[in-house]
């Protein structure tokens, strides 16, 4: 098996390196010859408080809680986004095995003492990715005027069943349809085989027209539809918690949580630095 080969960037242009010219070399001069943003290097001042380890709880649960709180309150846009990143491991040549990283935009629908919870298809490449490399990351950022952010590492675990159908009957019916219908991270021919599986989703469960095609979806909200099995819930362990405070001058206030994921999950196990 020969090694692993990333996919060429600007594919579209068939661009390839001249005669006794490595590949290397002619992509660093695409990038340098691209106009520079200068709007990148321009930052503002942050002029928060403080942070004081004195000033910390025992629980990183519990400050993660508080600054959510204090991000809905500043009226930051959807606190409850998140970034996962996620390792794909592949095996290049001499047995060596590389983890190439992924990362995207999930929702925390759920937070309790032992992680963070969020949804998804369990076909998609985030959760291919976890079952077969359940170790993951997750980031907060909240933006002005907190200038914060919670980065988040640790091991996920499926969600039992029962678990992911009583969230899953919480969502708006056209999500429920939505979610047997599309074949998440999968090539599909276009927009209209994507209809058309939703339409055989809502006529196999004689709801059409719920997942609002062809106008306003019918009020019918209560009808009660299985949780594909294909879909469900995935709780991320931390066993370290980070929270980042913008300063004045780049001098950041920085504490992180560790904990064993052996050790119990009592917050007296935390360690704080």
């Amino acid at each position: 098996m020969t090694d692993f080969q990333p996919p060429a960037l600007f594919s579209s242009s068939e661009q390839r390196a001249p005669s006794g010219q490595s590949s290397s070399s002619a992509a660093s001069k695409d990038f340098s010859s691209a106009k520079p943003l200068e709007s990148i290097t321009t930052h503002d001042q942050y002029h928060n408080a403080g942070l004081s380890k004195s000033d910390l709880p025992r629980s990183p649960i519990s400050l993660f809680h508080a600054w959510f709180e204090e991000a809905k309150k500043a009226n930051i846009l959807a606190p409850e986004t998140m970034t996962l990143s996620t390792a794909s491991l592949v095996q290049g040549s001499q047995g060596i095995t590389h983890a190439r990283p992924s990362s995207r935009v999930v929702l925390l629908k759920t937070l309790d003492q032992r992680g963070f919870i969020f949804f998804t298809n369990y076909s998609s490449r985030k959760s291919r990715e976890l079952q077969s490399n359940p170790w993951c990351s997750l980031t907060f950022y909240y933006d002005q005027p907190l200038h914060r952010s919670v980065r988040v590492c640790g091991k996920a675990e499926k969600l039992g069943t029962e678990e992911s159908q009583a969230y899953f009957d919480t969502r708006p019916l056209g999500s429920r349809i939505g979610a047997h219908a599309s074949p998440q991270s999968q090539v599909i021919s276009g927009r209209r085989e994507l209809e058309e599986r939703v339409q055989s989703v809502e006529h196999r469960y004689e709801v059409p027209g719920a997942a609002g095609l062809h106008g306003a979806p019918p009020p019918d909200e209560g009808k009660k539809i299985p949780v594909p099995e294909y879909w469900g819930g995935w709780r991320v362990i931390p066993d370290e918690i980070e929270f980042w405070l913008g300063r004045e001058n780049r001098l950041h206030d920085r504490f992180r949580y560790t904990r064993s994921l052996e050790l119990s999950k009592d917050a007296a196990d935390d360690t704080v630095q």
